[in-house]
């Protein structure tokens, strides 16, 4: 604002340092989207671009493979070195399966990961993503506790194959994991392998 005193004319301003305000709401819009333990996205912020990744894949005559892995026994894990070395591992796998994927990586809950991963070919493509996958997990994991080698299993779905429903594809992918840990473990199951 300005006024005139004694024939001067004075410009008074207000200045807030917003900086902690911002700092706050800029970490709220991390904690929506992403996960605190593994700073990869979380299942809201995937599940929210399946719209614009499915749009795309149609689009370009592309396909979208639904992954979904999780850790075979997380829970002896965390059972025998403890919630910390868990978490640990989860960090770790994160960093890892990042390394590799060209799509988008989320943790969804717990040991569970989910990958959305367009396509053009065969399904040949998705597999050699899950071979690259599988050598992540070969590797052992350095613990403050000791050295562990963990596995998984991994169910796929595939955009529009099987479906064009986020929850139909995300079921569906989840079966064909569940297929894989029942059938042995640290293998891989398509859905339509199991609808055959």
């Amino acid at each position: 604002t300005a006024c005139t005193i004694n024939g001067e004319k004075i410009i008074m301003s207000i200045i807030r340092d917003i900086s902690e305000r911002k700092n706050l709401e800029a970490r709220l819009v991390y904690l929506a989207n992403y996960d605190f333990i593994t700073d990869i996205p979380n299942r809201s912020y995937v599940i929210g671009n399946f719209k614009q990744l499915s749009e795309d894949a149609l689009a370009n005559k592309k396909h979208l493979a639904v992954i979904s892995f999780d850790i075979d026994k997380f829970k002896l894990v965390n059972d025998t070195y403890g919630h910390q070395s868990g978490d640990a591992v989860l960090k770790e796998i994160s960093q890892r399966i990042a390394s590799v994927v060209t799509g988008l990586l989320g943790r969804v809950g717990g040991d569970e990961f989910l990958i959305l991963q367009p396509f053009a070919a065969s399904r040949e493509a998705v597999a050699d993503l899950v071979e690259r996958i599988f050598g992540e997990f070969e590797r052992p994991i350095e613990l403050s506790t000791g050295r562990i080698t963990i596995t998984t299993s991994i169910g796929i779905s595939v955009f529009p194959d099987d479906s064009q429903d986020m929850d139909s594809l995300l079921n569906f992918a989840d079966n064909a994991m569940y297929k894989a840990k029942i059938s042995s473990g640290n293998t891989c199951v398509f859905f339509s392998d199991i609808q055959a």
